[in-house]
């Protein structure tokens, strides 16, 4: 520090230095001098960043590319340094401008940054800011991704539903411009949508294969049997290893305990090899043949008069029928009328013409007697 000069009040003055422009004129500033008008101008400019694009909103998602830049106050000669950085990692430098293509981009959020320090050696005051920033959070368009709701391989007959994230419009290659779509044919499918920032997507092509169901068919060789032929291990149904369905059907045999005389559907079902499964049906009749009336006969139960025209009386052997349940079934095998102990006349006038079934059980035995109503 140097006194300014010898006397009066300019004792009292002090300068850096005795040869600079506070002295003489033509001289240049003296680094103090320098160093505190740099700082002044500085501070009266703020961030040497006064503008940047794209703006700084919460997030930017880019479709392709983007050019981001930013506008600079430089000094003469420019002594700034520019620094871009994507994810912490140095991507450009000493550029107002920089490319982010979404091949830089990770799938999930990216921060880009731009550091601009003024690295004039006029300022030796660490504690004046010198470096300014500004900050950019970025996505990438994703590609987007079909969603299945169920196995893209399935049978005739069902379907699945496709879909994909919500965007403002879709085009699906079938033509749909939905969300989400229903399929039932085998196919390729895709879709291009748009989200709000109007970017376009195409999706993965999802194949769908539908499978045809097994050709099923079931035929009795004889479409009547006789009740006392059951059990009856059932066939006729194509192609084999199907499964039949019933009442009284057990593990693909007619058992007779739960069986009724008269009409009976069969239904026979097969899986083939793609897990898809077709059903079909038959109609089987069973009846009361003259050889299981005969043995009934042993068993001295009666049916008088029969045919009749719709009355009729059970005559059992002793005129009793205790702790016995009859119901009475129609040719198609459904219970039309049911009583216990019964030794009164029973009265079917109100129904049709035709063969019924009269099924008697009692002592843990059952007998069949058919009946003929004929008006």
């Amino acid at each position: 520090i140097h006194q300014y000069c010898c006397g009066g009040q300019s004792a009292n003055w002090y300068r850096p230095h005795n040869d600079c422009k506070m002295r003489y004129l033509g001289r240049d500033f003296c680094s103090v001098c320098s160093e505190s008008t740099v700082k002044r101008i500085q501070n009266l400019v703020g961030s040497t960043i006064i503008a940047y694009s794209p703006e700084a909103q919460q997030n930017i998602n880019i479709c392709d590319q983007k050019v981001f830049n930013v506008s600079l106050i430089k000094p003469s000669p420019n002594t700034l340094k520019v620094t871009w950085e994507l994810n912490g990692f140095k991507i450009n430098s000493d550029a107002d401008s920089t490319l982010i293509d979404t091949s830089l981009l990770n799938d999930i959020d990216n921060n880009l940054k731009v550091t601009v320090e003024d690295t004039t050696l006029l300022l030796r005051d660490k504690t004046h800011n010198t470096t300014f920033t500004q900050v950019w959070n970025i996505t990438k368009n994703r590609e987007t991704k079909i969603k299945s709701s169920d196995s893209n391989t399935f049978c005739k007959g069902d379907s699945i539903i496709l879909s994909v994230p919500q965007a403002t419009d879709y085009q699906w290659s079938d033509g749909t411009r939905k969300q989400q779509i229903v399929v039932y044919e085998t196919g390729s499918y895709s879709v291009l949508s748009y989200n709000i920032n109007g970017c376009a997507s195409t999706s993965d092509t999802v194949m769908i294969v539908v499978n045809d169901l097994p050709d099923v068919t079931l035929s009795f060789a004889n479409d009547t049997i006789c009740l006392s032929e059951l059990p009856l291990n059932l066939s006729g149904g194509l192609p084999l290893g199907g499964i039949y369905y019933g009442d009284g059907i057990e593990n693909d045999v007619l058992l007779p305990e739960d069986v009724v005389p008269g009409l009976q559907q069969i239904i026979y079902t097969f899986t083939d090899g793609n897990n898809c499964t077709d059903s079909t049906f038959d109609d089987l009749f069973i009846d009361v043949c003259s050889s299981t009336e005969l043995t009934e006969i042993s068993s001295g139960i009666k049916i008088v008069p029969n045919p009749t025209s719709g009355k009729f009386t059970i005559i059992p052997k002793n005129n009793l029928i205790s702790n016995s349940t009859i119901q009475i079934f129609d040719n198609k095998g459904q219970l039309i009328h049911e009583a216990k102990n019964l030794v009164d006349e029973l009265d079917l006038t109100m129904h049709a013409t035709g063969t019924y079934f009269i099924k008697i059980v009692q002592d843990r035995k059952t007998i069949f007697k058919k009946l003929v109503i004929s008006h």
